[in-house]
């Protein structure tokens, strides 16, 4: 789930009608950097779905809940990671 749609964002961007959605969808780079970053599946579905039209934003919402799942099942898998005072 990490790889993934990073991965998926720059074989789009690679492509000329992908690289058109992706300048129109966002003013400079630094955004979608940023979204690579923290929010890689908002940022993918938002890139390729731009202009966002009626139920378009509820598989944006989608997004954001994988983006955000995924934050929470890594905090709690490092919970489970004993720590040196537990050994």
């Amino acid at each position: 789930m990490f790889i993934s749609p990073r991965l998926i964002f720059l074989l789009y961007w690679l492509f000329p009608e992908g690289q058109f959605k992706i300048n129109l969808a966002f003013e400079n780079s630094l955004w979608p950097l940023l979204g690579l970053t923290f929010l890689p599946w908002t940022i993918l579905v938002y890139a390729i779905l731009f202009p966002l039209v009626g139920t378009e934003w509820a598989w944006l919402g989608f997004a954001l809940l994988a983006d955000i799942s995924g934050f929470y099942g890594a905090v709690l898998k490092s919970r489970q990671i004993p720590r040196k005072s537990e050994i």
